[in-house]
């Protein structure tokens, strides 16, 4: 066998730009950068010719919860792990939680142990599952200071709320330094290559370097911060968020009403140092990495024998089949109440929103009739013309590129395509899953809007609910019937690598 190459985990497909922070901070502590692996299908990534891929898992663990393990390929060092829980977090995802952390998903992890966390929540979770789990912090604790540069009096105001940017601008009055507004999110580009991507981040965080303070509500800015020894205030409202544990104690941090109220203290133009609490935890981090390079390099040609569980293909499928069937009966009814939800909302706020032509622009969004002589019969019967789950479970129109391999046995045979079949619906349902929640989150914002300011124009009300759009689009094709070819991602990162940016 070769010896192993190095992978980093990765999201191609992100909107915020903290996965390629994570990305760049990795790739520095590794001995070469061969593969970006997306976590998002972590269990069918495949490399060149089978060699392993020495992995750090330092990720947010994952929208489809369902891609679980990791391929067979992958030589994971369990680092700066967070396994999300979406309804905790408030995030629009699916209401999974440790399901498929049951059976060969907890064998997986199990194998591995100890996990390393990146927060106390999922260092809690894992060991109430029964895993044997750390806390490592984040790997973006490690990055580098960046160069020192003339770019003016500046204080950084990153991802933060109008009223909040708008404080901190009369604060900054007077004082000769400049409020820079800068977002933590950029446009999807599944296309946009690692040059370009690490050109980004290494300008931004050149940015942060130099500022006399960053202020932000954001993890994976403030974390940096704290690696570039940059003076960081955290402000945000929600003081239970399970992903900043224990990073609140770490940095100087305010509440977004306390402080829109003045009820801070905190020197902007001559801000206080970092405290230094994530010291300890960067030094174990970069220790971590060296050790697991060392034990990489030293297996040479037998890095297989660094894998500690071995992918056995037919258990898998006979797991997966039963696993995904009693995952979509608990995730069918969520789709209701968050209907049940948007419905109450229209129906208490009518008036208003009937008043600026919203009414109609809602539940559009998250519902679709589907038409019922599309479904295969045996759908149909399973599920007694349930609509969301006919709609999601209809295998035809979802047209996934996987390798075909066929083992002797009807019963292997049928259970492998019902687990495609279901995986290529779970990734449907999760759609329809987060445009509802952001419909309602967006709608609760509309309502809000619209009863603090009366004469506010509602084509600015509109704009918060048209965000949603881009969500409908795999919805619309696949009621129409049209097909919808999802390649898995970085099965290959030839042309990922090797494009060049032009100057």
């Amino acid at each position: 066998m070769p010896k192993a190459k190095y992978g980093v985990v990765g999201h191609r497909n992100n909107a915020n730009i903290g996965d390629d922070i994570q990305v760049y901070a990795t790739k520095l502590l590794l001995p070469s950068f061969d593969y970006l692996v997306d976590r998002e299908h972590i269990n069918t990534f495949k490399s060149k010719d089978g060699e392993p891929v020495a992995m750090i898992t330092s990720a947010w663990w994952t929208w489809r919860k369902w891609n679980w393990p990791f391929s067979e390929d992958i030589i994971p060092h369990f680092i700066g792990f967070h396994y999300a829980d979406h309804e905790l977090a408030k995030q629009p995802g699916s209401p999974l939680k440790y399901e498929h952390l049951t059976g060969e998903g907890m064998r997986y992890l199990k194998a591995y142990e100890p996990i390393g966390c990146r927060d106390m929540f999922t260092m809690e979770q894992l060991r109430k599952i029964g895993v044997d789990a750390y806390f490592t912090g984040c790997i973006t604790l490690t990055l580098p200071k960046m160069p020192k540069k003339d770019l003016g009096r500046y204080i950084c105001a990153v991802s933060l709320n109008d009223d909040v940017v708008n404080k901190l601008k009369e604060i900054m009055k007077g004082t000769g330094i400049e409020v820079r507004v800068f977002s933590h999110t950029r446009e999807r580009d599944p296309n946009m290559t690692w040059e370009a991507r690490e050109k980004f981040i290494k300008e931004r965080l050149t940015i942060y370097q130099n500022a006399i303070c960053v202020v932000t509500k954001k993890l994976h800015c403030s974390l940096p911060c704290l690696a570039m020894d940059v003076p960081v205030l955290l402000i945000k409202e929600m003081e239970d968020d399970i992903r900043f544990s224990p990073y609140y104690e770490w940095m100087h941090f305010c509440k977004t009403s306390s402080f829109l109220k003045g009820e801070y203290d905190y020197d902007f133009v001559n801000p206080p140092a970092n405290s230094g609490k994530h010291l300890e935890t960067r030094e174990k981090l970069i220790k971590s990495v060296k050790d697991f390079v060392d034990r990489v390099e030293a297996a040479g040609d037998h890095a297989e024998r660094l894998k500690k569980y071995r992918h056995r293909e037919r258990r898998y499928i006979f797991w997966q089949e039963g696993l995904l069937k009693e995952t979509m009966d608990k995730w069918i009814p969520h789709l209701d109440a968050n209907l049940e939800e948007i419905y109450m909302y229209r129906n208490k706020y009518r008036d208003m929103l009937e008043k600026y032509n919203l009414y109609n622009a809602t539940v559009s969004i998250a519902e679709t009739e589907p038409p019922m002589d599309f479904l295969e019969r045996d759908i149909k019967e399973d599920y007694r013309y349930k609509k969301t789950a006919a709609t999601f479970l209809k295998s035809g129109n979802i047209d996934y590129e996987y390798e075909n391999i066929w083992y002797k046995g009807k019963k292997f045979n049928r259970s492998r395509e019902t687990v495609i079949r279901y995986k290529n619906a779970f990734d449907v349902l999760l759609d329809y899953e987060r445009s509802q929640k952001n419909e309602i989150k967006w709608l609760r914002r509309c309502i809000v809007q619209l009863r603090r300011n009366h004469e506010l124009e509602p084509e600015e009300v509109k704009k918060n609910l048209e965000k949603l759009a881009k969500y409908k689009s795999r919805q619309r094709r696949l009621i129409k019937g049209k097909s919808i070819k999802i390649k898995k991602q970085f099965s290959s990162n030839e042309e990922f690598f090797s494009a060049t940016e032009e100057e």
